[in-house]
């Protein structure tokens, strides 16, 4: 094992955090690991807060760093290190300040910041609502918020990726990513410009970035939304449970689970953990085998029970992207062989067939060729995830389960693996079962959601419909809880108690001992003694819940 070496900043970093009026209280040893060395310093502001700053070593000699590493991979590997902007949801305001601290290259590596304003006088307004800074502006516009939709709207993206560790650049260490860079950006290093309120920022041209062009085109054709009324069904769930037994016992996760999901359709799946989103995901694709009497059928046939039970093709047909795509790839092998390998089992080709197909596939996903022969640990999250998609769509399948596709991704690759499986959606018709914890991701990409508690669909409904209510009162805590960057406040709907055990559930409605509005509601005795059926409260719009519809519709309005 090799020893800890104590390693100090060098003085531009101090240099740096002086100007910042922070001090370091403590600094820890660093480890040399596979992607090379940092230091993590924590630091104290003047209010005595104190927050953690990552300082990145140059790699060791002979290194080299793969094409598109990027220094935030590295950080999101290390649990307890706080993570950069580029790294994290910016709407997510419960974190610690300094909000906008970004790692540039140089030789040695040094913080480089884009923007930064002190916490005392409300960094995230200011940052968030008059972003200065192209960088800023660039994630802002990769997340879906304000109601945007796949079907008319595509996320925006920040073209190209960061310069390697270790680079040395004259000028802005955002010049080639820039859309307002002029020629001396790559000779003239920025420095801090004094905006209103404390507001700094690294950008000559700082007045031009909210109205920089977009890099991608933020309108859909026409003919390119992905759903219509009269696509016929693909999939059929009837009356599916999943009960495993423990100590002896019995623990029914999945109750009597029934839905249908037409062709090019997504359904977003949304719950707490443990509501049975991930068991109904491996009980369609057959890894967990299902209660009898359920039954899954595709375009009307049924499909076994397990995978031993599915024909070849049937396994092509529903398909899965994985949420860490670092566990679900070999890292054995090249990218080519495990996309052409999925393409031998699943469509019975040749070896040198099942090459040429995995070679426009891939090219199909943006994966430059000069990548195919390298292994996944070469590779950076966003790259990773596309060649996972490409391996799903080997045996052309008419349904693929997106179990949290995005959450391990930063915003800008977010945006970019969103665009790739919307265009795939359209071009091949492709429907969706899509799982995530971001409502935000889940609104943006569901035609349909369903949400999950204790193993039971609570609400089913357009995403529309679902989001903009009236809602079931576990929904209307759930979206109420969503995080508001464009400063909009909510009323937050909160939810006592803790998610009651599947082995052991409450009587009458799941929810009731958690319910924010049964108290009041004139229905109580209901509640605790009577399990509700899910019935349709208007057309398309259904719900699991005694308290009548109109009666949630006057409350929730308030």
């Amino acid at each position: 094992m090799t020893e800890p070496i104590l390693a100090a900043p060098p003085p531009e970093v101090l240099e740096l955090l002086g100007d910042l009026g922070l001090r370091i209280s403590q600094r820890s040893h660093h480890l040399r690991s596979g992607h090379g060395s940092s230091l993590p310093i924590v630091c104290e502001g003047r209010d005595g807060r104190a927050f953690l700053l990552k300082w990145y070593l140059p790699p060791r000699a002979g290194h080299v760093y793969p094409a598109g590493s990027r220094p935030e991979d590295f950080a999101r590997r290390e649990a307890g290190f706080y993570r950069m902007l580029d790294s994290i949801d910016p709407a997510r305001r419960e974190l610690p300040a300094p909000r906008t601290v970004l790692v540039g290259p140089g030789d040695p590596p040094q913080w480089m910041l884009l923007e930064w304003l002190p916490a005392a006088v409300g960094p995230t307004e200011e940052v968030l609502h008059k972003p200065n800074h192209p960088y800023t502006v660039g994630l802002l516009r990769c997340i879906p918020r304000g109601g945007l939709h796949k079907q008319k709207d595509r996320l925006d993206t920040i073209p190209g990726t960061p310069p390697p560790l270790g680079a040395t650049l004259p000028g802005c260490v955002f010049v080639d990513r820039c859309a307002i860079a002029k020629d001396s950006c790559r000779t003239t290093p920025p420095t801090f410009v004094e905006l209103a309120n404390g507001h700094r920022a690294r950008c000559a041209y700082h007045e031009q970035a909210a109205s920089m062009p977009r890099a991608v085109d933020g309108t859909r054709s026409s003919g390119a939304t992905t759903t219509n009324a009269t696509s016929g069904e693909l999939l059929n769930i009837s009356d599916l449970s999943k009960t495993f037994t423990q100590d002896s016992g019995d623990v029914r996760v999945l109750t009597h689970i029934s839905l249908s999901l037409r062709k090019g359709e997504t359904l977003g799946l949304v719950g707490e953990s443990g509501s049975g989103k991930t068991t109904l995901a491996k009980s369609l694709l057959g890894i967990t085998q299902p209660d009898d009497g359920s039954v899954v059928t595709l375009n009307g046939s049924t499909l076994g029970a397990t995978l031993s039970d599915r024909s070849p093709s049937e396994v092509g047909s529903v398909q899965i992207v994985f949420q860490n795509p670092d566990s679900a790839l070999n890292r054995r092998h090249t990218v080519m062989r495990i996309v052409a390998r999925a393409i031998e089992k699943l469509a019975g080709k040749s070896r040198d067939e099942a090459e040429d197909t995995a070679q426009v596939l891939l090219n199909d996903m943006s994966v430059d060729p000069i990548l195919h022969s390298v292994k996944p640990t070469q590779l950076s999250g966003g790259l990773k995830q596309r060649v996972a998609i490409a391996r799903s769509f080997a045996g052309k399948p008419q349904l693929v389960v997106c179990d949290e596709p995005t959450s391990a991704l930063d915003v800008s690759v977010q945006a970019n693996i969103l665009n790739l499986l919307v265009d795939l959606q359209n071009k091949e018709n492709v429907s969706y079962v899509f799982i995530s914890h971001d409502l935000g991701v889940v609104r943006y990409i569901s035609d349909r959601i369903a949400v999950l508690y204790l193993g039971r669909i609570m609400e089913l409904g357009s995403a529309e419909t679902v989001f903009n209510g009236p809602h079931h009162p576990y929904t209307e805590a759930l979206v109420s809880s969503v995080p508001a960057i464009d400063g909009s406040q909510r009323v937050r709907v909160r939810l006592g108690g803790e998610v009651p055990s599947p082995a052991n559930p409450p009587s009458g409605c799941v929810l009731n001992p958690r319910c924010p509005r049964m108290a009041g509601s004139g229905v109580e005795h209901l509640c605790t003694s009577v399990e509700p059926d899910l019935v349709e409260a208007e057309p398309g719009h259904f719900l699991r819940c005694h308290i009548p519809l109109a009666q949630l519709r006057q409350i929730q309005a308030k």
